[in-house]
C-alpha cells in the first residue's frame, strides 16, 4: 500500500511540473575574444597562419533552448550550440576565406528571475562546454589549384553567463556577458570572454 501511495504521489509531482514547465528558445549573436590556453597554441604549431597566435576576435550565432520544471521558479536545464567565425587576430585585422570557426555545445543550469509582473529581470547560468576548432591552413583566394586542410582541435571547460532579461507575453529578449575558462590544460590557462544579445519565445 505504501509503494502504491508513493507512486501516485510522484505521478502527481510529475504532472504537476509538467501542467506548470516552460520552454525558452531562441537565437543570439555572440561577439567576443578569445584568449588561446598553451594546449591550444601547442596544436596550431603545424598550421603556418595561427603558429604565433595567442588571441582572436570572433562573432558568430548562437542557439540556446532552456526548460524550466515550474514556471514559479525558473531554475531548470539550459543548452545551446553555436558558431564562433574569426574576425581577427592578434588585435589585426584579419579576414578568412575558407570561415575559420569553432563550434561550441554546452550544458549546465540556469536561473531566469523575473520582476514587475513578469515584464523584466535577470537571469544567470553556468555551463560545461565543449568546443571544437577548425583553422585553415592557409588564406589564399579560393582557386581550383589551391591545396588546403584544417587543423583540428578541440577544448572543454566551464562558462558562466549574466544579464538582463525582458519578457512580452510569449517573446523575450536578452543580453548580457559569458565568461569561460578552459580547463584541458589547467585552470585559468587561458579565457574567454563575449558579450551578447538575442530573444526567442517561451511557451
Amino acid at each position: 500500500m505504501k509503494k502504491i501511495l508513493c507512486l501516485l504521489l510522484c505521478m502527481l509531482t510529475l504532472v504537476t511540473l509538467s501542467a506548470s514547465a516552460e520552454f525558452w528558445g531562441g537565437l543570439s549573436i555572440s561577439s567576443g575574444r578569445n584568449y588561446f590556453s598553451s594546449a591550444l597554441k601547442e596544436s596550431l604549431q603545424l598550421n603556418p597562419i595561427y603558429k604565433d597566435t595567442f588571441m582572436v576576435n570572433t562573432i558568430g550565432p548562437y542557439f540556446d533552448a532552456v526548460f524550466f520544471p515550474s514556471s514559479k521558479v525558473r531554475a531548470g536545464v539550459v543548452g545551446s550550440a553555436g558558431a564562433d567565425f574569426t574576425i581577427s587576430r592578434n588585435s589585426e585585422g584579419y579576414f578568412s576565406r575558407h570561415f575559420d570557426n569553432s563550434l561550441d555545445f554546452s550544458l549546465g543550469l540556469a536561473y531566469y528571475q523575473l520582476l514587475n509582473n513578469d515584464t523584466w529581470g535577470f537571469f544567470i547560468d553556468s555551463r560545461y562546454f565543449s568546443k571544437k576548432y577548425n583553422y585553415a591552413t592557409n588564406n589564399e583566394k579560393n582557386n581550383k589549384l589551391e591545396q588546403f586542410e584544417y587543423t583540428r582541435c578541440d577544448e572543454s571547460g566551464v562558462n558562466t553567463s549574466i544579464g538582463f532579461l525582458a519578457k512580452l507575453r510569449n517573446r523575450y529578449f536578452k543580453m548580457g556577458f559569458k565568461f569561460a575558462l578552459p580547463l584541458t590544460s589547467g585552470f585559468f590557462d587561458g579565457w574567454r570572454l563575449d558579450i551578447f544579445a538575442g530573444g526567442g519565445v517561451c511557451f
